[in-house]
């Protein structure tokens, strides 16, 4: 007793000593670290909330729990979990009572998830289920718990988290997730067992709501089990591009679910934008029986490193959005539903040559892997379809393209002036000089029928102006960076009549495009962008082979190379023989008087 009154007397002592300044310095680091956390600016956030807990003692810390809590969340947002786990101990052996201790627990569990320590993941996830007052989190943390015992544990597993519950409450929420298993593992009868044994026990709404869901499920199992892995970034630096294509696969699913006569389900795996989980997962899926294909990666190095291992396990890979050259003749299980860069390019140098009848080319492209391999996909289809590339030119630097034009336009003024003579041998001598001079821009070249432009899309705004400076009277050809409605309307004036190759095509007039918007706002309340509808379009895909009777992977593989072209909202999917497993669906577009015209679909 003596003791304790001494402790408060002494902090009673210290937090007079304590000048105010500290507090407010306290109050302004954790505000300032609040605003970098809100713009998921997660390790300034990090080191702000660090600061604050550690500058007072605990006792007198008035944001002692708020900043551990935050400190907790900004670690979990740079993936730092083994981090997470030890704040978070600290944190419920420090705060008993705090209001966050929910949010902690849940926060851990999660963590323990993604290091795969899935039974104390699911253990501390259904603590949190029965320990929290809110709705939100409950359903949050019940997901969680039901995720780990889906996809990681065993029925035997399931069955040792009663030794590590705190409470009649959390066995029985053990019951109903090993109920779930068992049905999930085709063993109706024991989860019918199991469900009949809590079926009087139950006590919340949570709890009855979950009962009937497993009940309903057993109802859905009638119709034969199709499950589609997921391998996505859902976390780490690339989440918000794996959260929009797995929203839109969700919807599609969602929305057509009782129209179909399988039970397709997805299996969702996090790779964290971490190629070596995206390895692993893919091992983990190939060994689900019930699997028949792959949907994802978000990324081309991703989907190489896949792509083996789909060969090997003889298990189709569906890349939404993987564009990378070759990608696809790596196995003949891979399927890449974005047209690749040498096929926008092939389609684009065809129609420039045999419909629109151009001969002559200049290329300008960045000087990296990306500028490289398109330009060198689109002079070799321009040589083979008869025409014929007269200047290459690469930059590092898009605001000064004075050499990259200067050399241009020697090539084509050495066309155009030698009309009589043997133009090749003109191109293909070094030494030769004209006596007129080349580097005179009032004189306009019209010997370049078309100027083909794969930049990217931060350099067009420094690259279109400097096509009018340069005084050349010819036709413009670019890839899909250009197909930005108000870029291209700020710059008509230079760009009018381009030309452009693009693997989608999402215009706000489209009558298409504004249907899937209102829907799907008025579902989810969210407006989907370019990678929900991927996502979405790459589930209605599945969803038709599926149903068509491709139930099995191989019947999927046997059924993609020999079906006709898919439609979707804002691109389509047409595979060739001409190169297999890639997307040739490519768009031609032309802007011409402030408008965007198809072409060619």
């Amino acid at each position: 007793m003596k003791a304790g009154l001494r402790k408060i007397l002494i902090l009673s002592v210290i937090t007079c000593l304590l000048p105010a300044a500290v507090f407010a310095s306290a109050r302004s680091l954790m505000e300032d670290g609040l605003k970098e956390f809100e713009r998921e600016n997660y390790y300034d956030a990090y080191l702000m909330f660090h600061k604050v807990f550690h500058q007072l003692p605990v006792d007198v810390n008035p944001y002692a729990s708020t900043s551990l809590f935050m400190v907790i969340r900004s670690l979990y947002f740079l993936d730092r979990h083994e981090d997470v786990i030890a704040e978070a101990g600290l944190f419920t052996d420090t705060f008993e009572e705090s209001r966050y201790r929910e949010d902690v627990l849940y926060t851990k569990s999660a963590s323990l998830m993604k290091t795969g320590r899935y039974l104390p993941a699911v253990s501390f996830a259904l603590k949190v289920v029965y320990q929290t007052e809110r709705e939100s989190l409950q359903r949050k943390a019940l997901e969680l718990a039901r995720e780990g015992t889906r996809q990681f544990l065993s029925p035997e597993e399931i069955k040792t988290l009663k030794a590590l519950a705190g409470s009649r409450a959390e066995m029985r929420g053990v019951d109903l997730l090993l109920a779930e298993k068992m049905k999930l593992k085709g063993d109706v009868a024991t989860a019918q067992q199991i469900l009949q044994s809590v079926k009087t026990s139950l006590m919340t709404l949570f709890e009855v709501n979950y009962y009937n869901q497993i009940l309903k499920g057993m109802e859905e199992e009638k119709r034969a089990k199709i499950d589609l892995a997921v391998i996505l970034p859902l976390s780490g630096p690339e989440r918000s591009a794996g959260k929009a294509l797995l929203d839109g696969m969700l919807y599609a699913l969602n929305r057509f679910r009782h129209d179909l006569l399988h039970n397709i389900s997805l299996v969702v795996l996090d790779n964290q934008s971490d190629i070596l989980k995206s390895i692993k997962y893919t091992y983990a899926a190939a060994d689900m029986e019930d699997v028949i294909a792959i949907l994802g990666p978000l990324s081309s190095q991703d989907a190489i490193a896949m792509a083996s291992i789909c060969d090997f396990e003889k298990i189709p890979l569906f890349t939404p959005t993987a564009t990378r050259d070759g990608l696809s003749a790596l196995s003949p299980y891979v399927f890449q539903l974005n047209p690749d860069q040498d096929e926008r390019a092939y389609a684009l140098a065809r129609y420039a040559v045999d419909s629109l009848k151009y001969e002559t080319f200049a290329i300008l492209a960045p000087a990296d892997d990306y500028g490289r391999r398109i330009s060198d996909s689109f002079s070799r289809t321009v040589a083979r379809s008869g025409g014929m590339v007269i200047r290459r030119e690469w930059f590092s630097d898009p605001n000064d393209l004075k050499s990259q034009f200067m050399n241009i336009r020697k090539a084509a003024f050495i066309l155009q002036a030698a009309d009589s003579l043997d133009t090749t041998n003109i191109l293909l001598d070094p030494e030769l000089e004209l006596k007129t001079p080349a580097d005179s821009l009032k004189i306009t070249l019209d010997a370049i029928d078309a100027f083909y432009l794969p930049i990217y899309h931060d350099q067009i705004e420094s690259v279109a102006p400097q096509l009018a400076y340069y005084n050349f009277d010819t036709h413009l050809l670019g890839d899909g960076n250009w197909l930005d409605e108000s870029l291209l309307s700020r710059y008509r004036r230079y760009v009018n009549g381009m030309i452009i190759s693009a693997d989608h095509l999402m215009l706000e007039q489209d009558p298409r495009v504004s249907f899937f918007r209102e829907e799907y706002e008025s579902q989810t309340g969210k407006t989907p962008d370019r990678l929900t509808i991927y996502g979405y379009e790459t589930m209605v895909l599945m969803l038709n082979l599926i149903e068509n009777g491709n139930t099995t992977r191989e019947a999927l593989r046997i059924a993609v190379n020999n079906m006709g072209e898919f439609r979707g909202v804002i691109r389509n999917v047409r595979f060739s023989k001409r190169k297999p497993g890639v997307n040739t669906a490519v768009r031609l577009l032309e802007f011409r008087n402030n408008t965007i015209y198809t072409l060619q679909e």
